[in-house]
């Protein structure tokens, strides 16, 4: 997988949750580097890790955003 189909972030999850939506368990993570955060199904495991700009940074598969996932998504969206 290439790392264009990956989304980079910072190594630590901020915390377990729900979605507000559909109720599935997410982990929310930071983006790197607009630092934004974001929801994954369950505990995304990292593809890559590396350092960038002093910080550690994992790749973790698109595929695993719970944004990709979510029944309700586009209700969350904001290009509709």
């Amino acid at each position: 997988m290439t790392e264009e189909r990956m989304i980079r972030v910072l190594a630590r999850p901020i915390e377990k949750g729900e979605c507000k939506s559909c109720h599935a368990p997410v982990t929310w993570r930071t983006t790197f580097p607009n630092r934004k955060a974001m929801p994954f199904d369950g505990d995304p495991v990292a593809l890559k890790t590396a350092f960038e700009d002093g910080e550690a940074i994992e790749f973790l598969p698109q595929k695993e955003s719970h944004f990709a996932t979510c029944p309700q998504s586009q209700q969350w969206s904001k290009r509709k």
